[in-house]
């Protein structure tokens, strides 16, 4: 069986209205088959855009899975020669014997979380700008549980005698800061912030978007604005309500049962939570998704229920991370700067930080587009 007929067989294997985000689905599928032996080290994979093609979904979607491989080291990409099946052991290997890496520390959530990729994306960017070349493993994505305590456990997964800093994402495993902390190691801390004065970090400011996207729905005269919102325990969550419920009063939209909407990250959690919405009795004329993966879900719900876009309903997402292959209009968005956002990271891992603000914010704005005017 040739490769392109092996990937065209993960297609009727996907579920859209799964706990699992698509390109999540994508990324395991392809690993089982590694796994499998069905494909082998070397292999080189399809163009991305032929690839969306056999599977169905959009190239932003593709490019998802494609780093979620890459960040497990399944796959390697390398410019102008495509994406190949990793050997097992080149990573570790190249990784030795090159530049160390700057890690990029998360939870090992499994909901969906939007920011991820594109930030590894960007910084990687900013890293091979930076060293005048494009080193694969110049960054690198590192699954931690917030609760793991354990320092010889944490010390397995990054060596901090081999790094070049590390970029903690939200929410923080303290075990491994403290050791940074102990150790000189340079971090900066993402979407977060502590009290203590003394660690880097660089913040979006989501109030500006927010400003201007209540702003654009008050001269669209919507009348009744929504916000869905990621999972309770999601560091941005807080904010988001408290800034939307506050932009609420200020631009005299009312206030109900169902105004803050708690969806997670999902297409399909958004999906399935808009179409039930859309279906009520107090239908909303706007609703606001804290990410734009959640927006497409938003969409699709109001595709299937025949509610016109943007005449009976504007949607607005988060991110600006949409290519033009996810949705065939321009998806109005809360534009969150990850370029600058992930510019000003790796600026405070720099040797010469004392001179780089500790607290560094990145402010939003609104950027419409065909699905809430």
């Amino acid at each position: 069986m040739d490769i392109q007929q092996t990937l065209a067989d993960i297609a009727p294997t996907l579920s859209r209205d799964g706990d699992q985000p698509m390109y999540r689905q994508i990324a395991a599928a392809i690993a089982q088959r590694v796994a499998q032996g069905e494909l082998v080290p070397g292999q080189l994979l399809p163009p991305l855009a032929e690839l969306a093609k056999l599977l169905g979904v959009g190239q932003m979607t593709i490019r998802k899975a494609m780093e979620e491989l890459a960040a497990r080291r399944l796959v390697v990409t390398r410019q102008g020669s495509g994406t190949r099946i990793a050997d097992e052991h080149q990573p570790r290997r190249a990784a030795l014997a090159g530049t160390p890496p700057i890690h990029i520390v998360c939870d090992d959530t499994a909901d969906g979380y939007p920011f991820l990729v594109p930030v590894t994306r960007h910084l990687r960017e900013v890293i091979a700008r930076h060293d005048g070349k494009q080193d694969d493993h110049a960054c690198r994505h590192v699954s931690l549980p917030v609760k793991e305590d354990d320092p010889a456990v944490v010390a397995s997964l990054i060596d901090l005698s081999h790094t070049r800093g590390i970029v903690f994402n939200s929410p923080l495993n303290m075990t491994l800061l403290s050791m940074c902390i102990r150790r000189g190691v340079p971090y900066v801390l993402l979407f977060n912030e502590l009290s203590d004065g003394n660690s880097p970090c660089v913040v979006i400011d989501y109030g500006n978007g927010l400003n201007e996207a209540m702003s654009h729905c008050r001269d669209a005269r919507r009348r009744r604005v929504v916000l869905m919102t990621p999972d309770a325990q999601r560091f941005a969550t807080g904010r988001l309500t408290e800034l939307f419920l506050a932009l609420l009063d200020a631009y005299g939209f009312p206030h109900g049962a169902q105004t803050v909407i708690e969806a997670g990250y999902h297409q399909q959690q958004a999906y399935r939570k808009t179409r039930d919405l859309l279906r009520g009795k107090r239908r909303p004329d706007a609703i606001l998704f804290s990410s734009d993966y959640q927006a497409l879900g938003g969409l699709l719900a109001a595709k299937e229920l025949n509610v016109r876009v943007p005449d009976d309903l504007a949607v607005i997402g988060m991110g600006n991370v949409l290519e033009p292959a996810d949705w065939p209009h321009r998806v109005s968005t809360i534009d969150l700067h990850l370029d600058r956002f992930c510019q000003l990271a790796f600026a405070a891992l720099l040797p010469d930080t004392a001179r780089v603000q500790r607290r560094q914010v990145v402010k939003s704005s609104f950027q419409p587009g065909q699905t809430s005017s």
